[in-house]
């Protein structure tokens, strides 16, 4: 999981939602019904994926035209 994560190996928030989604449990629950385990697969992905991103992307500098007047 660590590798998987890359730079967020040591973020305790990544590595306990990796580990939540990559419990049996999780994934069974997302597949009853009519899922494909494919389908949850890209589901999983889908959630993750850009949660992942957002948290391992360089903080967003502000400027002067982003604020707001209020």
């Amino acid at each position: 999981m660590r590798t998987a994560l890359g730079p967020l190996a040591d973020a305790a928030e990544a590595m306990a939602v990796l580990r939540a989604v990559s419990e049996p449990t999780f994934f069974d629950s997302l597949r009853a019904g009519t899922r494909t385990t494919e389908q949850v697969g890209s589901l999983v992905t889908a959630v993750i994926v850009p949660w992942l991103r957002e948290r391992s992307a360089p903080p967003r500098r502000e400027h002067a035209s982003d604020q707001r007047v209020g």
